[in-house]
């Protein structure tokens, strides 16, 4: 795939710049996590023991479900 109007390949330019292919194509999220992050918070007080899968699977859950 070409990049800046067909002259230089994606994979160049990001040699270049020191930047990989996967960040270049990424998708960037622009969003308040806040409230993600109020709901982690709040399973983990709840959990302790809990760890990463078992808060996410929590957080797929009502009342989450995000």
């Amino acid at each position: 795939m070409l990049t800046a109007r067909g002259q230089y390949a994606v994979a160049r330019v990001c040699a270049v710049v020191g930047l990989s292919r996967s960040s270049y194509y990424h998708a960037r999220r622009d969003g308040d996590e806040r409230e993600l992050r109020r709901a982690v918070e709040a399973i983990a007080q709840e959990f302790p023991t809990y760890g990463s899968r078992r808060v996410t699977a929590q957080l797929r859950r009502a009342p989450y479900s995000l």
